[in-house]
C-alpha cells in the first residue's frame, strides 16, 4: 500500500463513484478499480459495498477512512516541517548591486549574527535583476527611484527602503571649484576629469551629450570608498551618493555646488514573493529584522 492508494480511497469516498474518482486520479476506471481492489486484498477486508449506481462504505471502510485522513494529514504536516527545516538550513541568498554595496555594509553587519547563513553576491544591476527574476536570489538590494517603484513586477509591499540619499558632486577640498559660492556651470565641469561608478557614468554621459558637452572619465570604480580615497590624490571630480562616502574621508573632501546633479534616490531591499523558491523562512526573518533595525 502506498500514499497514492490512500488518496485514491479518499477520492472514491468524496466523489461517490469510482468513475468520477478515476478522472481526478487521471487513471482509467479499470486501473482505478484495480488500485482499490489491491488495497482491499492487502488489508484483508472490503472497504466498499459495490452497487451499480453508487459506492457505499462498509463499517470497516468508515473506520479506515478516519485512519486515512489522519494519516495523510500527519504525513503532509511532517513533510512541510522537514521542507521548512531544510530551507532554514540553506543559505539565504542576497544579491547586492556593486555600485551600492558600500552604502549598506553597516546594515549587513547587523544581520551577520542571525540564525541563517548568508550567501552574498555582488554583481552589476542587470545581472542582479536577472538572477532575482529567475528565483536564484532570495533578496535583491539595489537602486529604487521612489517609494512606489515596482521592479520586475514585484509590488512595493515586497520591499523596504534601506536608506534615502542623493547624489552630490565632490572633489578634494583644495580644488578651486570647492570655493565657489554659486553653482558651477556645466561647461566648466566638462573641462574636468571625473571618477565615477559604472552606473553613474552610464547615466551621466548621455546627459553631457544632450548639453553639447563631452564627459571626461579618468577612471571607473565599483566602490564609492575607493573613489573618495582616490580624489584626495587628484584634481578630479566625483558624483557619489552622500551616504556612501565614509565621514573620515569626507573630512578631506568638499562639496561643489551644482544643482544639475543633486538627484535624490533610494536603496531598497526586495524580497522574492514566491514562497516555493529559495528560503522563505529566511526572507521572513530578514524582513522582520530589518524593519526593527530601521525603526
Amino acid at each position: 500500500m502506498d500514499f497514492k492508494q490512500l488518496q485514491h480511497f479518499i477520492w472514491a469516498v468524496e466523489s461517490g463513484s469510482f468513475r468520477k474518482a478515476s478522472r481526478k486520479a487521471r487513471l482509467g476506471q479499470s486501473g482505478f478499480s484495480s488500485s482499490i481492489s489491491s488495497m482491499e486484498k492487502e488489508l484483508g477486508f472490503d472497504l466498499f459495498i459495490r452497487e451499480s449506481n453508487r459506492t457505499l462504505l462498509t463499517e470497516k471502510g468508515r473506520k479506515f477512512l478516519e485512519f486515512s485522513h489522519e494519516f495523510l494529514d500527519k504525513y503532509k504536516k511532517l513533510r512541510d516541517e522537514l521542507r521548512n527545516r531544510e530551507n532554514c538550513q540553506s543559505a539565504l541568498r542576497i544579491g547586492i548591486s556593486k555600485n551600492h554595496g558600500s552604502a549598506i555594509n553597516l546594515i549587513l553587519d547587523q544581520i551577520l549574527q542571525g540564525p541563517f547563513e548568508l550567501d552574498i553576491l555582488y554583481c552589476e544591476g542587470a545581472e542582479l535583476r536577472r538572477l532575482f527574476h529567475k528565483g536564484a536570489l532570495d533578496v535583491m538590494i539595489g537602486l529604487g527611484l521612489d517609494e512606489n517603484e515596482e521592479v520586475l513586477d514585484i509590488p512595493s509591499e515586497h520591499s523596504i527602503r534601506l536608506l534615502k540619499d542623493r547624489l552630490i558632486l565632490i572633489a578634494d577640498k583644495n580644488h578651486p571649484f570647492c570655493a565657489s559660492k554659486t553653482f558651477v556651470p556645466l561647461k566648466e565641469l566638462a573641462q574636468e576629469e571625473f571618477l565615477l561608478t559604472p552606473a553613474i557614468a552610464e547615466e551621466l554621459e548621455p546627459y553631457f551629450e544632450d548639453q553639447g558637452q563631452i564627459l571626461k572619465i579618468r577612471a571607473r570604480f565599483n566602490d564609492a570608498t575607493r573613489i573618495a580615497r582616490f580624489l584626495q590624490k587628484t584634481r578630479s571630480l566625483a558624483l557619489l551618493g552622500e551616504q556612501t562616502i565614509p565621514p573620515s574621508l569626507m573630512q578631506n573632501l568638499s562639496r561643489i555646488p551644482c544643482e544639475n546633479f543633486e538627484i535624490p534616490y533610494t536603496i531598497r531591499m526586495y524580497f522574492h514573493p514566491n514562497d516555493s523558491l529559495g528560503n522563505p523562512e529566511g526572507r521572513k526573518w530578514l524582513r522582520t529584522t530589518m524593519e526593527k533595525l530601521l525603526q
